[in-house]
Parts: C-alpha cells; structure tokens; sequence
C-alpha cells in the first residue's frame, strides 16, 4: 500500500483498496485501507479544483 500511494499521492482509501483488488498482491477492502492509512499517517494530496471567476 506504500509503494502505491508513493507512486499515485492523490489516491484515497478508495482508490487504493480497488487498486489492490486488480492487481496480483494482497486483497485489502476498503476499511482496512483506512485503517493502515491512518496508522501510517497517509494522507491523499487533494487537488484544488478550478473556479470561474464571477467577473
């Protein structure tokens, strides 16, 4: 789970629980994703989305 979010930093607990049941690794559900993630200290680099001005 390490390496991915090493690799892909705006995934969330989601994205990596589905990630690890495509590939050949360990299968890991979704909450304990979120558990590990927390325990490590993982957090998911929101990307702040464009607005239009009001102008």
């Amino acid at each position: 789970m390490l390496d991915v979010w090493r690799h892909f930093k705006f995934y969330g607990y989601r994205r990596i629980a589905a990630y690890s049941q495509q590939t050949d690794g360990p299968k890991v559900s979704e909450y304990m994703t979120l558990k590990l993630m927390r325990e490590l200290g993982i957090k998911s680099r929101m990307q702040k989305r464009y607005r239009k001005g009001d102008c």
